[in-house]
């Protein structure tokens, strides 16, 4: 099979267009213009959408875990129960049940790291830089 050419695809060593651009061709260019005009602006702008990803992306990431915290703690509770219900006493019901215990501990540990990070840094939520109002 013969490889087909890269569409879109500029001279070597010629800056190409945004890797993105082919999924959202219009953010991709937008982000692209604010990207180059970022210099031109003012230090609280830039300052002020690091912090907002730095918040959104720290967020998210306790968001995240507090949801898979939760999952591993369903599916543990259900496999405990379906292993008491459907196998017979003996070494593999056994095995089950450590195994839906060792997941809940996971699920536990992972919670509560969670909780730890979202308390540390939840409340110093890299404070917004703010124009000069001249109040």
């Amino acid at each position: 099979m013969k490889p087909s050419s890269h569409k879109d695809g500029g001279a070597i060593g010629v800056p190409g267009r945004h890797p993105s651009s082919a999924l959202l061709p219009a953010a991709a260019e937008e982000a692209y213009r604010y990207s180059r005009k970022v210099s031109q602006t003012s230090a609280e702008g830039v300052f002020a959408l690091a912090a907002f990803a730095a918040n959104q992306a720290l967020t998210r990431q306790i968001e995240a875990a507090h949801t898979f915290g939760r999952f591993a703690h369903a599916q543990s509770r259900e496999l405990d129960a379906s292993a008491r219900r459907t196998l017979p006493a003996g070494p593999m019901r056994d095995a089950v049940t450590l195994a839906a215990r060792m997941q809940s501990n996971v699920a536990d540990t992972v919670e509560s790291m969670a909780l730890q990070w979202g308390r540390r840094f939840g409340r110093l939520a890299f404070a917004f830089a703010l124009p000069d109002r001249g109040d």
